[in-house]
């Protein structure tokens, strides 16, 4: 497990149950996610890197890009959120496409399939594999983040809590 903040990022070790800084210095961390190397965003700039092999290396094809979040699906497409849209980079490529431009996405989190899901203010969609289409499927008010667990639950938080969505029988729904 890693964690970034504004020291560093840092490896937790659960067996050890120890917190140990990586081997860079003078890192502010604005976000962090893991698939394959660590990505991030440093702040103040907001832009891309990854650390890799010790060292700290800016995502190319984002260089000069302001970011307030970026993931990867499953097929290594990049999808990033900053004040202005929701963009993506298909994989092999560096064309950076306005996917939208509204609602204002806040957070976005990628799925344990791999598959992108963003939340505004009060909705969360997910990013449509086949067309590239973002696509709403809950209205939920006052969203601020969201993550996944290891079942491939939402969760998400907003000013008050954190709340993990379960599925629930059909069975349930009829009573």
């Amino acid at each position: 497990m890693y964690f970034g903040g504004s020291n560093g990022i840092y490896r937790y070790d659960s067996v050890l149950q120890t917190l140990k800084r990586l081997a860079v210095k003078n890192l502010d961390i604005w976000w962090l996610f893991f698939k394959k190397n660590i990505y991030f965003i440093r702040f103040p700039s907001l832009n891309a890197y990854y650390y890799h092999e010790r060292t700290v290396k800016p995502i190319s094809y984002l260089k000069n890009v302001t970011v307030n979040q970026f993931v990867f699906d499953n097929e290594d497409n990049l999808f990033f959120i900053n004040g202005t849209g929701l963009y993506g980079i298909k994989n092999g490529e560096s064309d950076i496409i306005l996917m939208r431009d509204n609602p204002r996405f806040l957070g976005m989190a990628a799925n344990n399939k791999g598959h992108v899901y963003l939340c505004s203010e009060n909705e969360i969609f997910v990013i449509s594999k086949m067309i590239q289409k973002v696509k709403k499927i809950v209205n939920i008010q006052g969203v601020l983040g969201m993550t996944f667990d290891k079942d491939n639950n939402l969760i998400y938080s907003d000013s008050r809590e954190i709340i993990r969505l379960l599925p629930v029988s059909k069975s349930f729904l009829k009573l």
